[in-house]
């Protein structure tokens, strides 16, 4: 018989997540990896974190939680210890960080839908105000994007949303009804807006645009997250094309 993973994760880890506000549902499997559990916040804010199994690499487990912790086991002891280790973690530091989180400013679903509805609005004003905003010029126009976002990166939360905002919405704005098959997706579990592409790629790509520009103001670089997930939309080839 095989490991009762999710039976054995509820048993370690179940009462004291349900005392904190969280529910344990059940993962899906990926590619290369199996979500064995996800524990998500019932209060609706949209936090969570999961245990996942790599498999890949037998016996690697996962806790992500805003980091990640790794375990590894050979049989139902040793996973029943790994999950132990990672219940332990969550009590003497995840679920603290988890809660120090929820105290940074964020954007939440209003925001998501706000710029959802005025996008379009937002680009012309970006466009009347000088910044790039050309369809047939997207090379220029996510460079001047990219701009304008970095000069938010010196100011605090208040005085850089309304940037976010517009960033977002220019984004949003040069890749839906363009010549790629790009579209505006709204998933039930998430709390923004998604821009999702099918057709021509590998794999269907999907990111919320509000997701990279705020990762892309906390850490205060456009390489690793902004301009590496907006290539993600196109092919090679039109990736040489736009000069991107």
């Amino acid at each position: 018989m095989g490991i009762k993973y999710k039976k054995i994760i509820e048993e370690i880890m179940g009462e004291e997540a349900r005392r904190r506000g969280y529910k344990i549902e059940a993962g899906v499997g990926l590619l290369v990896t199996r979500q064995l559990a996800i524990f998500s916040r019932v209060d609706g804010k949209g936090q969570h974190f999961i245990i996942t199994k790599n498999l890949l690499e037998e016996g690697t487990l996962y806790l992500d939680c805003g980091q990640r912790i790794s375990s590894y086991y050979t049989d139902e002891t040793s996973f029943r210890k790994s999950i132990s280790e990672f219940n332990e973690f969550m009590l003497d530091e995840g679920y603290k960080y988890l809660e120090k989180k929820l105290e940074e400013k964020h954007f939440t679903h209003e925001d998501s839908e706000y710029v959802k509805k005025n996008y379009k609005e937002i680009a012309i004003e970006l466009l009347k105000a000088g910044v790039v905003i050309d369809k047939d010029n997207l090379k220029d126009s996510f460079e001047s994007l990219f701009e304008l976002l970095e000069e938010a990166f010196s100011k605090d939360w208040d005085s850089a949303i309304d940037t976010m905002y517009a960033v977002t919405a220019g984004i949003t704005y040069l890749l839906v009804d363009n010549i790629f098959p790009i579209e505006i997706i709204d998933f039930d579990d998430t709390s923004f807006y998604y821009l999702s592409r099918k057709d021509g790629l590998q794999f269907t790509f999907s990111e919320s645009p509000l997701h990279m520009v705020y990762a892309t103001y906390k850490l205060k670089n456009m390489e690793p997250f902004l301009k590496k997930r907006i290539r993600c939309f196109f092919t090679e080839e039109e990736l040489k094309e736009i000069g991107i």
